[in-house]
């Protein structure tokens, strides 16, 4: 963002003032003595020189402060405008960084604000770096007359990013309007850009004053920007998000009504040692050069002041989303390949834009890697069936939303060792993480973990798929997956999962192909998992759904089946779990969103009737779950499975 900077004193004028009205004060009395009768009260006299004296018109508190050009400014100080009363003898803003120590008000947290200009951002790198709070462009109209609307490059690929490795998400939108009616558009566009996301920090309007002959606002008057800011926030605010103005103190001054925007929360630049403005502000931008891990060049720095007893009172509220998706196929001769090649809208003309939408927008988005990527190797003897994918096809998990995905299945290693190890580093340099499988079998047990909204996460998984095993458990020296045969080696690692996080998923393939049957072994060691640790069982490899199963209050989803695979016509569905509470509780919602694979092609189901019927098919093949019409799924009393 662009701004003026500036550093400020006070004039306190009224100093010179009251020690002239006392030189008068004592003139007058000098003189009513030296002319009064013998006898006569000087009481009469003294008062009125004191009323003299409070009658005499206030001189305002003038502020003086520079801009980014080194020009010096005085503006009046309003008094019915909110002071803040941050104490800056606690602020330390140097080269070792910035801190605020010793209030016993506030506290503080750092952040960074981005926008396309800072390219492809490592988050996980960010959040290490010690920021826990971003401001995100969402977009942005265009100069010139015609003032289009656009969408930030880069806002989807961070607000995802951001959310997943524990990054408190807030977004601006850098207005160029003219008028209400536009401050009314840009607000309507950041609402719509929005659906489906949840926020932990404001939505910001900035409503940028910008020094260029093509730019929209050179024109608008104070009045003006004061009039569409305030259109933007209350229509924010009617949708149910906070909302925040970007100021700097040129606009707090010269340009901003203040009085009117009261009853919003300011984010205020200034790039000086020490803010300028007298006036209240939550956050404080307070340099456009600092420098972030997982950042490249230069990045805007904040600080957000918290008071302390609302940070003493916080019950550390949490709420997040896991979604879920089963089998996918990418191999370079599958009819699902050969469709999206062929397809002109890539992914989009393969699964429905509303189910990928619903992936993009939850904190992880989890599914099982069928295949390998690679173009190596040769297919495993004796398997009827095998999977390789070339490396370039990652980037279709990447336009999904694909976080992370399991590798512990019995196409994996199709085409051997080296085919295994290049979809290892084909995944980590997209940045998708992968459990189940690894180099050795330390790394096959591994947990992955997330951070988000303070809780901790873990993913781990394991493979007891195959008549023939035939894919390799990994070993001290060789790569390989993870396998539950024996189920020892995953309660292990469910149990170092369980130690060292707050929820645990164990992804687990497993079940007979094609059949709703569950298999004894699933019903038992499924229960095992759980109770080694485990907070939500997901299942895949039968390729058609299976039912699902609470036990204990956590969910067992015993198959997800086919995603998007093959060519058959079966029912499909992501599996949501949203995971909300506070220091006081918690609790976990099961949904399904219902979907159809048919001819290579994956769509969501939206017609009431088809819903109704796959709710109500899923509850016949499950023991003790019910459906609603919205897809959640509670316990109800055991049933049966066929």
């Amino acid at each position: 963002m662009r701004f003026y900077r500036m550093e400020f004193f006070v004039k306190k004028g009224m100093k010179m003032i009251k020690k002239l009205a006392f030189l008068l004060l004592i003139l007058v009395f000098t003189c009513t003595a030296c002319g009064k009768e013998a006898g006569t009260s000087d009481l009469g006299t003294e008062q009125g020189a004191i009323q003299q004296e409070e009658n005499l018109p206030k001189e305002p508190k003038v502020l003086s402060y520079v801009d980014a050009k080194g020009n010096w400014h005085e503006t009046e100080i309003l008094e019915d405008v909110k002071k803040h009363n941050y104490n800056w003898d606690y602020l330390t803003n140097d080269e070792t960084g910035i801190s605020y120590e010793g209030d016993e008000n506030y506290t503080i947290r750092k952040g960074v604000d981005v926008s396309k200009w800072q390219g492809r951002i490592d988050w996980k790198q960010v959040k290490e770096d010690g920021y826990d709070f971003a401001f995100l462009r969402l977009g942005y109209r265009g100069y010139g007359a015609s003032g289009d609307l656009a969408i930030d490059e880069t806002f989807y690929y961070n607000i995802q990013n951001a959310r997943k490795h524990g990054i408190d998400v807030g977004v601006y939108f850098f207005s160029q309007a003219i008028n209400e009616t536009e401050a009314l558009e840009e607000a309507e566009y950041v609402l719509a850009a929005l659906e489906g996301y949840k926020l932990q920090l404001p939505i910001v309007y900035d409503p940028e004053l910008i020094e260029d002959e093509e730019a929209r606002t050179s024109g608008v008057t104070g009045e003006q920007f004061t009039k569409n800011t305030i259109v933007f926030c209350d229509a924010i605010q009617a949708a149910g998000f906070e909302t925040m103005v970007y100021s700097n103190m040129i606009w707090e001054a010269d340009l901003f009504d203040m009085a009117q925007l009261q009853k919003y929360d300011f984010w205020y630049a200034d790039y000086e040692p020490v803010p300028q403005t007298p006036y209240d502000f939550v956050f404080w931008q307070y340099s456009e050069t600092g420098r972030v891990k997982g950042i490249d060049g230069n990045v805007d720095l904040n600080i957000q002041f918290i008071p302390k007893e609302e940070s003493q009172g916080n019950t550390n509220a949490y709420d997040f989303t896991l979604c879920f998706a089963g089998d996918i196929s990418l191999d370079e001769s599958a009819v699902t390949t050969k469709q999206l090649n062929a397809s002109e809208n890539g992914i989009y003309g393969c699964i429905s834009p509303e189910l990928i939408e619903i992936m993009q927008q939850a904190e992880l988005m989890c599914l099982n890697n069928e295949f390998t990527y690679s173009t190596n190797g040769s297919p495993m003897s004796g398997k009827a069936y095998t999977f390789r994918a070339n490396p370039s096809r990652v980037s279709v998990l990447q336009e999904m939303g694909v976080d992370l995905v399991t590798l512990a299945n019995n196409h994996v290693y199709d085409y051997g060792k080296q085919a295994l190890l290049d979809t290892f580093s084909t995944l980590e340099e997209a940045d998708i993480e992968y459990f189940g499988a690894g180099e050795n079998l330390a790394e096959a047990m591994a947990p992955v973990y997330y951070e988000i909204d303070g809780k901790r996460i873990a993913f781990v998984g394991a493979s007891r798929a195959e008549k023939n095993k035939m894919t390799p458990q990994a070993t001290d020296t060789n790569p390989g997956i993870l396998r539950c045969y024996d189920t020892a080696l995953f309660l292990q690692a469910i149990q170092e999962a369980d130690a060292n996080a707050d929820f645990v998923i164990a992804v687990v393939h497993w079940g007979t192909e094609y059949s709703t049957v569950l298999e004894l072994v699933q019903l038992t060691t499924g229960k095992e998992y759980l109770d080694a640790g485990a907070d939500a069982i997901i299942g895949g490899h039968s390729h058609c759904l299976q039912g699902m199963e609470f036990y204990n209050g956590k969910p067992i989803i015993y198959s997800l089946g086919n995603y998007w695979f093959n060519s058959k016509t079966l029912d499909s569905m992501l599996v949501q779990l949203r995971f909300f509470g506070d220091d006081n509780g918690g609790s976990v919602e099961v949904s399904v969103v219902p979907a159809l694979q048919k001819n290579a092609k994956t769509q969501i189901i939206t017609e009431e009737a088809e819903m109704e019927k796959l709710f109500s098919y899923l509850e016949k093949i499950s023991i003790n779950v019910s459906i609603d019409e919205n897809g959640i799924v509670t316990e109800a009393e055991s049933g049966q499975t066929d």
